[in-house]
């Protein structure tokens, strides 16, 4: 599913995502994509940084939280059955 939502939703689905083992697509208003593949969280579970596998060089690095917030513009992740149903 792609998501169009406020900043604090897609990070929200972010988390759930990876959590989830699963990666996040997530792309910005230079219509370039890139997947989100993992992350790092603080102790109350905020995310610092986000590892990143980008179609550019250096295809794979980590990436601040804060970076990615402010450039994102959608998210899309995969949903489970039950997540599909209550949509």
């Amino acid at each position: 599913q792609v998501h169009y939502v406020d900043l604090p939703t897609a990070v929200d689905l972010i988390h759930k995502s990876l959590a989830r083992g699963q990666a996040v697509v997530w792309s910005s208003n230079e219509n370039h994509a890139l997947v989100i593949y993992g992350g790092d969280y603080d102790a109350a579970g905020r995310p610092l940084d986000y590892w990143i596998k980008d179609s550019f060089a250096p295809y794979t690095y980590r990436a601040p939280a804060e970076k990615i917030h402010a450039e994102l513009t959608d998210v899309t992740v995969a949903v489970t059955p039950t997540e599909e149903a209550l949509n």
